[in-house]
Parts: C-alpha cells; structure tokens; sequence
C-alpha cells in the first residue's frame, strides 16, 4: 500500500528540484536527414491482435538504433557545466488500457519495464549548442532500445490513451528532446481469425501403379512419387510473432515414427497391406522432410503477411519387407491439424 506524505514530501520535492539538472540544459538531434522518431506504428504494420494467443507471448518486438547528438544549451541553468545524456523511460503502464491485456514494455541498456526511470549513457558533455551552427563537433551517444508488446491478460477492450504516446527521450535527465512515439493507436483491434481450411479442407493425391516385382529389398522407393499442395486461407492483416504450424496424424507404422510412414490399407479388404507403407514428406522449409506423425512443423508466419499458405507434400512409397507383397489397390488416409505458436 502506498505511503501518504504530505509536508515530507513538498519538503523533498524542493530538494530535488533544486539538485536535478535542468530540462532545457541539453539541446539534442541527429544528423539523418529525415529522422524517424517512431518506435512503432500500427499503421505501417500487421494490426489485427489474436486474441487466443497465449499470455505472455511477446506479439511484437522491434529495435530502434540511433545517433543523437547532444549539445550543452547556453540559456540553461549550468551552460557550461558537464552534463551526461540520458535515455528516459516514459511510464507505459496500460497505455492502451486496462483491460487491453497488452503491455508495453520498453528496454533501455537491457532493462526491461514500464515504469519512468532515466538511464546514463555515461557520455558527459559541456559543448555549447548553438541554433544555426554545425553540429559536427558535438559529443554523440548510440542509442538502441527495444520496444515490446506482450500479452499480459485477456484481451478485452482497447482504450489507447492517445493516438500517439511517447515511449522514451534522448537529452537530459528525467526528459529530453529527442522523444520517440508509439504511433497510430486507433488502428489497433482484436480479432479471432487466423487461418481457415481453403475449399472443403480435404486434398488427395493418387501416386501412379507400382510393380511389386521390382521390389528386392526394404527401403525407400524413388519412383513414382506424387507431389501435390495443402492450402490454407491466413488472415494477412494479423498481427503477430506466432509460426503457422501443421501436424499430421494417421495410422502409421511403428517404430518407424521418424520416417514418415504411414500403413496402406487394401481398398477390398480394409486390411492393413503388408510389407509396405506410405512416406509422406512436407517441403515447407525449402527441402523435403518426413513428416513424422503427431509432431508439429511450421509452415509459415504471421510476419510474411500471406493471405494463401502452400504447404508442398511429397507422397511415396516405402517397402517395409519384401516376403508378403502382393498387388492390392490401397489407400491412406490421415487428419491435418493447424495451430499456432
């Protein structure tokens, strides 16, 4: 529970004021000639929230790098007196609202948070700025500061404070000059959707006859094979870190999990045909992979922004033995699940 300090705490406010350095008594800018201060703008990016990712999931991140020049100003308190050039966390607790479910959190020399506190870049200057002049010979700090969104609750409604919020300063202690925004506030919104099924959801793909009498020995089959695609319907506007992710399951052969194998089953009979099985294998990440059963692989990301996600398979087949093989006219049928993480 908060203390109440009354005469203490105007006593102590005098003090302060008396010992910190002055707003005003550093001017600071940068060279670039078109300087961005906006450490993030949900104008220019993705800005549909899921509203069903997990708590704690880091939705955004992005870097700011920059270099700011720092110059002592003559009509300061102290104009010729040492200064050192601070970074200024802005309080950012629930700057979108408080029953937003997202926070904020600003990192400054790897401290993360969201309260107002000043960071040293430990670089001391005592260089007169002047309005008009070059600013060549001033003393310069890097600045690099990582601004974060993170679900932190459930997301309920958004109530930004405004459209544009300050998030941290560059200048002297407690505030400065140079001020970086989280801009576009309005544009933010949640949503549910994600990824749907494209058409009915269900794909098939028929691999050409196959001579058991070519088969001498247990071991992947080269040819024929069938290649053929999954497609899915993505919500282009989301945005989010998450990996669109694919798992497959069926009945498939074990202690051959690894190889992607599947059990045929005799069209006629229903039976399991022997000695031989389906390998299913996915390209998603460039080169194709057996796609072992249960295990999750990703397919994509909510930062490529695609509306339609192709998902390459590979059908083949794999000889299990060679003692039981027989023509039969089978087939395999297994489940797709998508998920995000």
């Amino acid at each position: 529970m908060a203390k109440r300090i009354f005469s203490l705490l105007a006593f102590l406010g005098l003090f302060a004021g008396a010992a910190a350095p002055a707003y005003a008594d550093l001017t600071c800018g940068s060279d670039s000639p078109v300087f961005n201060n906006t450490a993030m703008d949900f104008s220019t990016i993705p800005n549909q929230i899921n509203t069903s990712v997990p708590i704690n999931t880091v939705i955004y991140s992005k870097e700011t790098v920059a270099t700011i020049w720092c110059g002592k100003t003559m009509t300061g308190t102290n104009p010729f007196t040492e200064e050192e050039i601070f970074i200024n966390r802005v309080t950012t607790t629930n700057i979108l609202g408080s029953n937003s479910g997202l926070t904020v959190y600003v990192t400054i020399n790897g401290n993360r948070g969201t309260t107002g506190k000043a960071y040293g870049t430990g670089v001391l200057t005592n260089k007169p700025w002047t309005n008009g002049l070059d600013t060549e010979y001033l003393d310069r700090v890097t600045v690099n500061v990582t601004v974060e969104l993170v679900k932190t609750g459930e997301n309920q409604s958004l109530n930004p404070k405004s459209n544009n919020i300050q998030l941290f300063t560059v200048g002297s202690q407690g505030g400065g000059d140079v001020q970086y925004y989280l801009r576009n506030n309005s544009y933010l919104n949640f949503t549910i959707q994600t990824c749907d099924v494209y058409g009915d959801g269900n794909f098939s793909a028929e691999l050409s006859p196959l001579s058991v009498n070519s088969i001498h020995a247990p071991g992947a089959i080269d040819s024929p094979s069938r290649d053929f695609e999954v497609l899915i319907n993505c919500n282009s506007d989301l945005w989010s870190t998450q990996n669109i992710l694919m798992k497959i399951t069926g009945e498939n052969i074990s202690g051959m999990e690894n190889l992607g194998l599947y059990k045929w089953k005799n069209i006629s009979t229903g039976e399991e045909a022997p000695d031989m099985a389906l390998q299913l294998l996915q390209g998603a990440s460039g080169s194709y992979e057996p796609v072992v059963p249960g295990q999750n692989f990703v397919i994509g990301n909510f930062d490529e922004s695609r509306t339609l996600v192709r998902i390459p398979l590979r059908a083949k087949y794999y000889a299990t033995g060679v003692s039981q093989l027989a023509p039969a006219e089978v087939r395999s049928v297994l489940v797709y699940n998508i998920d995000y993480q």
